[in-house]
């Protein structure tokens, strides 16, 4: 039975799964519900838009290997179904957040209004990538978008750690097809080949997809076969060094040390935290917050967005890391990325286990907008170098848009070109013909 006091169970009863219905294996559908056409999480190119709940297996420490409750949204394409039957996008979106409220499925939930800031620039985010999706299913795809481990269901989200993104993209495939079989699901036959498409987060989350199922191929044989992936402005390499030599060294966790406002970096800190405690529960807290900054962690860390985690003055300015009197400029960065105790040891252990430099033995595409300043252009560079010097059988292409070039999200200010990758025309189309065949797509 669901435990109606523990903390960490969904705030909606919907999301809340028992232990009979986790005896199905990995990749089960367990229930599911339609969105109505008019919410702003129903894609407006799909016959029908549902809410799933699945099976997968945590990719924590304290709970690797038990299974979970996923859950997710899937849209079959409205006309244009091939006939031999829809192919699969595996859609891996980037940060929200950690809180259950963030999840793309929950947005119908939500009372707050699509706006600039807070909860409403949430909803915009989540939002975003549908022009992109929306194209897929015009082109006959079956489009399948995980919220992740943690993200609307049970426990909290392990922001960026791999191996649980990864199999949340994996096992919601065959659901897929499932769901189209369903009595009362006008579904239309799903063809057993898929591939991986993902942004920011989620383009680190799908390299490890990609990953899983090369590692785990046994696992996941029975899923289809693996087409390609492709990630777009992929979070990548951050730690950094202490005294970035290239700009491809100086890591985004820095800057929680250089003694200015972090404007919209600022609600990160928590959420790389999330992940590393997923992967390394043992790591102690406190020395790794200042009190007060545990404090508010422990408030904040599985209850606010991404956006109001940047937008809290609190986060804005406060060094996390332990010292009593945090010295400044360059030495604070020193001071946190210098520190050998084995709190700080294991935490670096756990953020250079984000980085998604794995074996994937599918075609490879890597697409990165000039002006990003939230996943910069030389942390992706350095990741293609990286993955090229690996023993991959297919291609690795990438595509950079010089700055300017990309087109401007909605709001253009606040999201920047980071999230215009995702609404850019050109890119759409370069996607779609490079998910049409990944092993034969070139860049022109």
């Amino acid at each position: 039975m669901v435990d109606p006091v523990d903390p960490l169970e969904p705030v909606r009863e919907w999301y809340r799964v028992s232990e009979g219905e986790l005896a199905g294996e990995p990749g089960s559908l367990i229930r599911y519900e339609t969105i109505d056409e008019k919410a702003d999480a129903a894609l407006e190119d799909a016959s029908t838009t549902y809410r799933v709940l699945y099976v997968s297996t945590s990719g924590t420490r304290a709970r690797r290997g038990q299974r979970i409750g996923v859950s997710g949204l899937i849209a079959f394409p409205a006309a244009g179904v091939p006939a031999d039957g829809c192919r699969v996008v595996s859609w891996a979106h980037g940060t929200v957040g950690s809180a259950d409220k963030c999840a793309p499925s929950m947005d119908p939930y939500l009372d707050e209004l699509p706006g600039d800031s807070g909860v409403g620039l949430l909803r915009k985010i989540n939002k975003a990538p549908h022009k992109l999706l929306n194209a897929f299913l015009r082109a006959g795809w079956a489009v399948a978008m995980t919220d992740y481990e943690g993200l609307g269901t049970y426990g909290v989200h392990p922001f960026l750690l791999g191996e649980s993104e990864g199999r949340g993209i994996l096992d919601i495939v065959p659901v897929v097809g499932q769901l189209a079989a369903e009595d009362g699901v006008d579904g239309p036959a799903i063809a057993a080949e898929y591939v991986i498409i993902g942004h920011s987060q989620g383009g680190q989350a799908a390299l490890f997809g990609a990953h899983l199922a090369h590692r785990d191929k046994d696992a996941y044989a029975g899923y289809g076969t693996l087409l390609g992936v492709a990630a777009l402005a992929p979070a990548s390499n951050l730690k950094g060094t202490a005294i970035p030599i290239k700009e491809e060294d100086r890591g985004l966790l820095a800057a929680y040390q250089l003694g200015e406002p972090l404007e919209d970096l600022a609600g990160f800190f928590a959420l790389f935290s999330n992940g590393v405690f997923g992967g390394d529960p043992g790591i102690v807290k406190s020395q790794i917050f200042q009190d007060e900054a545990l404090r508010k962690y422990e408030a904040d860390h599985d209850t606010l967005s991404r956006a109001e985690l940047s937008a809290d003055p609190f986060w804005q300015g406060t060094p996390p890391l332990v010292l009593s009197d945090p010295p400044s400029g360059i030495f604070r960065i020193q001071g946190i990325l210098g520190n050998t105790t084995k709190a700080w040891t294991d935490y670096w252990t756990q953020v250079d286990g984000f980085n998604p430099d794995k074996d994937i033995t599918v075609p490879i595409r890597i697409s990165q907008a000039e002006g990003d300043t939230r996943v910069q252009p030389p942390k992706t560079v350095k990741l293609l170098r990286q993955l090229r010097a690996r023993p991959l059988p297919g291609p690795v292409t990438d595509r950079f848009y010089d700055e300017g070039e990309v087109d401007p999200p909605d709001p253009p200010d606040v999201l920047g070109e980071h999230f215009g990758l995702l609404v850019d025309r050109t890119e759409t189309g370069r996607l779609l013909a490079w998910a049409a065949d990944p092993a034969a797509y070139r860049e022109t």
